[in-house]
């Protein structure tokens, strides 16, 4: 009778112990599924592409790579540019197959530049006469200004005997001024924080709140990991880290979904992530987790980030796991 009460009693703790995995799943389902419906809500309700107009002649366009400009060239009055990002004043696009950006203040909505067209078309002759009154006006300006240049250079080469004129003298600083204005801006240093495409190595700092054995014994440690996205917004990576200094006995993989934040704070992004792994050493067994985090980027490739997840192994109790720590992209 004993032994069949005891063979009860270990079987409803297994039972027990069963329903607990299958409560842990599922709640790791429902997480990972609430940050992918959050995801896809943000990518439904993301803004169809901007279409800006070129509104003058000469306006300067210029390419790049990697954030580093290449070349300039002008793109003529009337080009439509579909507009992939903005960061400050510059508009980013893709032009004849580059990248490339433009300054926003050279572009206007199709709206805008049609009403401009209508504006110059409905003016006609009336402007013509204006603006041929206004030169003739400007060029009698400049020949009394000329004039009376050319008799202050002839009083003072006769009281200098000889002395060279000023005029062509101020006008050099103007032209070597422009110059200036144009080799600064080739040489202004452009990045995408977060471009798609790209390979990154991190490496952590951990603090868990159980060990790996899943005592209830909080654990610092540190570990590896690696990142690659497909686009700005959708990634894969993989991780692994360690309590003490052995080799790693554990290994992690994940879905990321990143997301930019705009304007002023393009240099930050937040992310959800969530996946599964294998503990090989002290308890072999299969674990799950989802969490999500920050990260901040210096430069295209060195960056910071920070980040916690909620980990499920099949065998011992659950357990928080936060990492923080450094970024480099390639």
């Amino acid at each position: 009778m004993t032994c069949c009460i005891d063979s009860i009693d270990k079987s409803g703790e297994r039972k027990s112990a069963l329903n607990s995995n299958i409560l842990d799943i599922r709640k790791f389902v429902v997480l990972i599924s609430s940050i992918l419906v959050c995801f896809a809500v943000h990518c439904l309700a993301a803004d169809p592409p901007t279409v800006l107009v070129v509104a003058q002649d000469g306006s300067q366009l210029f390419y790049h790579q990697n954030g580093t400009p290449l070349d300039m060239e002008e793109v003529p009055k009337g080009t439509e540019l579909t507009i992939e990002s903005v960061s400050g004043d510059r508009c980013y696009v893709t032009y004849k197959g580059k990248p490339a950006y433009i300054r926003r203040e050279f572009l206007v909505t199709k709206q805008e530049f049609l009403a401009i067209q209508q504006r110059a078309r409905l003016a006609g002759d009336g402007d013509e006469k204006a603006r041929m009154a206004e030169a003739a006006k400007l060029k009698e300006q400049v020949n009394a200004d000329q004039v009376q240049a050319d008799h202050h250079d002839e009083t003072r080469a006769m009281a200098n005997d000889g002395a060279v004129p000023s005029t062509q003298t101020t006008d050099t600083p103007r032209v070597t001024t422009k110059d200036q204005v144009t080799t600064t801006e080739h040489l202004t240093p452009l990045y995408e924080p977060f471009p798609a495409h790209q390979l990154s190595l991190q490496a952590f700092g951990t603090y868990a709140s159980r060990d790996r054995e899943g005592i209830s014994n909080t654990q610092g440690g540190g570990g590896l990991g690696l990142t690659y996205f497909f686009t700005r917004y959708v990634g894969i990576g993989a991780d692994s880290y360690i309590e003490e200094w052995k080799w790693p006995y554990r290994l992690n993989g994940s879905v990321i979904l990143r997301l930019p934040l705009p304007e002023q704070f393009s240099k930050l992004a937040v992310y959800g992530f969530g996946g599964g792994g294998r503990q090989f050493k002290d308890i072999p067994q299969f674990t799950w987790h989802g969490g999500g985090g920050l990260e901040y980027k210096f430069s295209r490739n060195l960056g910071i980030f920070a980040d916690v997840r909620e980990v499920f192994p099949d065998k011992t109790p659950n357990y928080t796991l936060l990492r923080g720590g450094v970024s480099y992209g390639f």
